[in-house]
């Protein structure tokens, strides 16, 4: 919500990408949802179960997180989509039912754990349609999941046929061990 903050993070985003010739920006853990996860120590009990949604926060100029990320990533974006600069935040799996950012204020997304074979057939279903909503919108679309091994064949194969279901001109598949 700070504007002096803002500018920062705009200026020292176009020397790094400048500096070291690279492609785009990529936000790891950057979406509201994965706050409980990551925002643990100390802990902000304002961000438990949907917090991060419904609660109002005065340090984000008396809005959610959710409302405060996009305000922030929109402006963020549109800044560096100016010099060619696409801005690719880590979403997480998308299997967090409460969670209604609007992540296409962004280039792009990267949605880590993607498509788990463990989770939820809803979680799936509703992971699907963000995937597939985003991709109508030709963002950049980075899938990525886990092997436990090199040798998950039937893994692989899971993991290759959902990136199928919801690939666009600009959508990737990355799995390692």
């Amino acid at each position: 919500a700070d504007p002096g903050f803002r500018a920062y993070w705009k200026d020292v985003l176009v020397k790094q990408v400048d500096a070291g010739e690279y492609d785009g920006v990529f936000f790891d853990s950057a979406s509201p949802a994965l706050l409980q996860a990551e925002a643990r120590v100390p802990p902000d009990p304002r961000l438990a179960r949907r917090g991060a949604k419904d609660n109002i926060f005065a340090e984000l100029g008396n809005r959610s997180w959710t409302a405060a990320w996009a305000d922030w990533m929109r402006d963020l974006n549109a800044h560096l989509a100016q010099r060619g600069i696409p801005v690719i935040p880590n979403i997480g799996p998308l299997i967090t039912t409460w969670d209604d950012t609007d992540y296409s204020v962004a280039a792009g997304a990267f949605l880590e754990h993607y498509s788990d074979p463990g989770i939820d057939p809803a979680d799936w279903t509703g992971a699907t349609n963000q995937t597939l909503s985003l991709v109508a919108k030709d963002r950049i679309i980075i899938l990525q999941n886990y092997l436990k091994t090199p040798n998950e064949v039937a893994r692989r194969k899971y993991l290759l046929a959902n990136y199928l279901l919801v690939k666009g001109r600009r959508t990737y598949l990355a799995y390692f061990a």
